[in-house]
């Protein structure tokens, strides 16, 4: 299958205009709903990672089960995301599962992915969203999943995620 040619160029643009014509969150989530299973994913996610993810100014909209949003507020895990510190400084889209060669994961990101995998997100893949203003951010696509191995430290306490 041909990954370029002009209907790639016409797709492009058509998502371009459709996405430069969003006025609300709403329309913004239902054009990524929509764009997302295009794609083949079962859920997605635009997110901000600040100190205060309530803040009126910050983007938090996405399809993700509602236990894992729930689990991800109560346990405040957006302060010590997995993503958030991979997304920083960078704009190289990454799966969860090259996380572990992309970055050194600490007890705690695995605590947040096992936790994810337990809520009923598969892999996903993440494109950093990074603002001028130093806001880290991104935008997740991702798959349900049954649960795969854990990620868990190693033996030279270097966590890592085994299988995921």
């Amino acid at each position: 299958m041909a990954t370029s040619g002009p209907w790639r160029a016409a797709a492009v643009q058509e998502f371009a205009q459709a996405a430069r014509a969003l006025s609300s969150f709403a329309e913004i989530q239902q054009f990524m709903e929509e764009t997302s299973q295009r794609l083949g994913f079962d859920y997605f996610a635009i997110t901000h990672y600040v100190s205060d993810p309530l803040a009126a100014n910050v983007v938090n909209i996405g399809t993700f089960p509602e236990e894992w949003m729930m689990t991800a507020q109560r346990r405040g895990y957006w302060k010590d995301s997995p993503l958030a510190a991979a997304c920083r400084g960078s704009v190289a889209p990454f799966l969860w599962s090259e996380l572990p060669r992309k970055m050194q994961l600490t007890a705690r990101h695995c605590e947040i992915l096992n936790a994810a995998q337990e809520c009923g997100i598969g892999e996903a893949f993440t494109i950093p969203a990074n603002v001028q203003d130093g806001t880290c951010g991104d935008v997740t696509f991702a798959m349900k999943g049954a649960q795969s191995a854990a990620c868990e430290p190693s033996g030279d306490a270097i966590p890592r995620m085994p299988g995921l």
